[in-house]
């Protein structure tokens, strides 16, 4: 059922500017079912794969909004979209398609599926507790190797521009992070603690309790910045290393929450900008420019000091320009802006939710901080190749206008 919410107020500070317009939009496609939809991707030839809540349904619809095709069973499917996967629960077989639905392979014995998609079509299939990665092609369902790792662990699997796989992985007591080629080589292997890994072409983010690590393309440690405190981080289009300050188990007004910028080539700090009244960060999205935006969480802890209000913190979200000058900033009263997308146009979407009321939406923004609308949704939207936007609400499907 949809949720129809009550508009929040929005506090904005002296470096923010709101407005009423509404944002224009088109219904393209309503299903008949009686749960909600929510866009799982769109693919490189722009179909649009839907999901239903609570079902195990999932559907291609075209640009326009006419339905392709509809498929049950499906467990997961390609971020990419180009190829379709589908595991049916009778068995352990996983069937691959393309975006029309042409059956490509059959690939069985699939225990559980963690698998990830790197470019050039190649599938690294991580295998839940069963200690295995293996890496074959879909469309001829041609395997290509395999590793074996601790059968009682995780594997986790992603994928840089290269088609290199990097591994998570347990080896006897150890945790490890391997990368390996295409081919299957080793290409390098070291012990492994970090709690985000981000990788920037050829090259490795490594996030660790108490520094960031930045690796080559053979491993090699090419420099490191001391934090002191968890972290997150992104990296711009043009390789700067994004940072802010992770999450506190309470929100302390003595304690600054800090952003920082860092050079790619040899670790040097760009600026660093002080976030004031702010808790931990949700989200870091960085625009073409350089222009980062931030979304913090609101805070409030049991602590009897942190339960006086002007301890508690609101949830906000912070536009820092290419400098470390903050530009705007709105701060929201019990929503939290939990992530944004950066539309072609440089349009800012962001995505609000209320913890307590279980609602979302989302609000626009043009880059000068000017609120353009709001959407009732409970995805962020999506763009396809031609930059057309779309999100779901309810039983629908919608075209940004």
């Amino acid at each position: 059922m949809l949720i129809i919410f009550a508009i929040l107020p929005l506090n904005a500070t002296a470096l923010g500017k709101s407005s009423n317009s509404a944002i224009q939009k088109q219904m393209v496609y309503t299903t008949n079912w009686g749960y909600d939809l929510s866009i799982a991707s769109i693919g490189s030839d722009d179909t649009i794969y839907t999901s239903i809540n609570k079902t195990n349904l999932v559907s291609a619809v075209s640009p326009g909004g006419t339905l392709k095709w509809t498929a049950f069973g499906a467990e997961n499917y390609t971020a990419k979209g180009d190829i379709y996967f589908t595991k049916y629960y009778e068995n352990t077989t996983v069937r691959f398609y393309n975006s029309n639905k042409k059956l490509m392979s059959a690939v069985p014995n699939l225990i559980s599926i963690k698998s990830i998609y790197g470019p050039k079509d190649v599938i690294y299939d991580a295998k839940f507790y069963a200690g295995e990665l293996r890496a074959y092609y879909p469309t001829s369902k041609q395997h290509l190797w395999s590793k074996k790792y601790n059968r009682d662990r995780d594997i986790s699997v992603f994928t840089d521009d290269e088609n290199n796989a990097y591994v998570e992985a347990h080896i006897e007591d150890q945790w490890v992070l391997q990368k390996i080629s295409p081919q299957g080589d080793l290409l390098w292997s070291r012990d492994f603690n970090a709690a985000q890994i981000l990788p920037w072409k050829s090259n490795l983010l490594l996030i660790e309790s108490d520094k960031i690590i930045y690796l080559d393309a053979q491993g090699n440690e090419l420099w490191n910045v001391p934090v002191s405190d968890d972290v997150l981080a992104r990296i711009a289009d043009d390789g700067t290393i994004y940072v802010v300050k992770g999450f506190t188990w309470y929100y302390d007004p003595t304690i600054p929450t800090e952003m920082m910028a860092i050079n790619p080539t040899n670790g040097t700090i760009k600026f660093k900008t002080t976030i004031p009244n702010a808790a931990g960060p949700a989200d870091i999205r960085v625009d073409k420019q350089g222009m980062a935006f931030v979304s913090t969480v609101p805070r409030k802890d049991g602590n009897s000091k942190m339960d006086n209000p002007k301890y508690i913190s609101q949830g906000k979200f912070i536009a820092i320009d290419a400098n470390g000058k903050i530009k705007w900033q709105f701060n929201y009263d019990k929503m939290t802006p939990e992530r944004a997308v950066i539309g072609p146009d440089q349009r800012v979407y962001v995505m609000l939710h209320d913890t307590i009321k279980h609602t979302t939406k989302v609000i626009l923004y043009d880059k000068l901080g000017q609120k353009l609308g709001e959407l009732d949704t409970n995805d962020t939207p999506q763009f396809n190749s031609k930059g057309v936007g779309y999100f779901t609400s309810g039983k629908s499907l919608y075209r940004i206008k």
